[in-house]
């Protein structure tokens, strides 16, 4: 997606906002993401989870991913390692509906037509 923050939030700034052409489309609340980083504050706390509880990991990335949570680590963040994570819990039931486009359902069915049209 990009080199650096920077890059992503360009990217995500070129990509973002309502358009009429594409009902899958949406406002985000901040105007820019590029302006957004600029102004950024550090969480006091965030979770961390080199494999959610469900899915093999090889060692040398969970090696990088536990050298990254610790590095959040020493800049005075609270990391909660491992938190629990079940199938019918926590963030995999969500993971699993906005990868398959759950969200964006309603205004497909509701934009069926303007959809498939074929101009």
């Amino acid at each position: 997606m990009g080199r650096s923050v920077g890059d992503v939030a360009l990217m995500l700034d070129a990509g973002c906002g309502l358009r009429t052409e594409d009902p899958l489309s949406f406002n985000h609340h901040c105007d820019s993401f590029a302006q957004a980083i600029k102004q950024h504050s550090l969480p006091e706390r965030v979770a961390f989870s080199t494999d959610l509880g469900i899915v093999p990991v090889a060692r040398d990335v969970r090696a990088i991913t536990e050298n990254a949570a610790a590095g959040i680590s020493r800049l005075g963040i609270d990391v909660s390692a491992n938190p629990r994570l079940h199938r019918r819990t926590g963030c995999i039931p969500y993971l699993k509906r906005r990868s398959s486009g759950y969200p964006e359902g309603r205004i497909v069915q509701q934009h069926r037509d303007e959809i498939l049209r074929i101009s």
